[in-house]
């Protein structure tokens, strides 16, 4: 059966990537106890801020982590921090 932060994660997953602006970014979403972490690469802050935005005021989440970067961004930063927490999608 699914949980509620899984339904959450997969709707907002959707919802994000059915934008034009967002759809071709690699946002991956976690949610834990309404808590949302977004996480991968959009083109400019502006798409971070909307993803954002968009995500805060659905039903159901509490806060979010916005851990968005731009593409082109620190080579040496990590892309996979969020693995181990359930719910991840690529």
């Amino acid at each position: 059966m699914e949980t509620r932060d899984e339904f959450l994660s997969q709707s907002i997953y959707g919802l994000i990537h059915e934008l034009p602006a967002l759809g071709h970014c690699p946002i991956r979403v976690v949610c834990r106890d309404g808590v949302v972490y977004l996480r991968g690469k959009v083109d400019t802050p502006e798409h971070g801020v909307l993803a954002q935005a968009l995500v805060s005021h659905l039903p159901g989440v509490r806060s979010v982590v916005n851990q968005l970067s731009l593409f082109g961004g620190d080579p040496g930063e990590t892309d996979d921090p969020l693995d181990p927490l359930p719910g991840y999608r690529r």
